[in-house]
């Protein structure tokens, strides 16, 4: 009897908890074959940050990052992401660090440094969704 209970108290608890695209996303991980096209795509991201092209910066930013009826990552490009980068001289570091995006598509942190009226360190993260790299995230600091 006391087995029987044992094994429907794991049962409901497995249940909730087993997420094999979640469990297996330690395993899948850019290679360092793709790792330059990664690079570029957070590149691109910073260079059109750069010439304030708000557009293109959504453009290859993932749709699973940002609401698309909203224009909340618009204003927060415009508003604070553009201006950060106009008229600074940017650096890329070589190290990148493993990452995954919201449906554990895997991902990579690419590091850099930017020299203008502030120098600030910065991580942009891009991950491939459904054989698209996207930008997926751009923060201060590492």
């Amino acid at each position: 009897m006391r087995i029987f209970a044992l094994l429907s108290a794991l049962l409901v608890f497995a249940q909730g908890c087993a997420n094999p695209k979640r469990d297996f996303a330690i395993f899948g991980r850019p290679t360092e074959e793709e790792e330059p096209a990664y690079r570029e795509k957070a590149m691109e991201f910073v260079r059109y940050a750069q010439a304030g092209d708000v557009q293109q910066m959504l453009a290859i930013t993932s749709p699973l990052s940002h609401a698309t009826q909203t224009d909340s990552v618009r204003s927060l490009y415009a508003d604070q992401v553009v201006p950060q980068f106009n008229g600074a001289q940017v650096t890329w570091e070589q190290r990148v660090k493993h990452s995954r995006d919201e449906e554990y598509n895997p991902g990579l942190r690419i590091l850099g440094t930017a020299r203008g009226k502030k120098t600030f360190r910065f991580t942009v993260t891009v991950a491939k969704e459904e054989g698209t790299l996207f930008v997926i995230n751009i923060r201060k600091g590492h």
